[in-house]
């Protein structure tokens, strides 16, 4: 379930030009399995929400995972 609350935005390079990324929450309450998940040719992991801010090589999206987790308190 998608949160209808825009957490923020950031701009990234991708096909050799700006894009626009809107952040919404999302709820996850069950996890697909691997065979039939449509993104199975990425990476699947569960990080901690500071974590996963750390991993991250967008700052501004790592800001607003840290200010989510602080609000929900997770």
């Amino acid at each position: 379930q998608v949160g209808n609350e825009l957490l923020g935005s950031y701009t990234v390079m991708k096909w050799g030009a700006p894009c626009t990324v809107d952040v919404f929450a999302m709820q996850v309450n069950k996890i697909v399995d691997e065979a039939e998940w449509e993104e199975r040719h990425r990476q699947r992991r569960w990080f901690s929400p500071q974590q996963a801010a750390d991993s991250l090589k967008q700052p501004e999206l790592a800001r607003m995972l840290v200010d989510l987790s602080g609000r929900i308190g997770s």
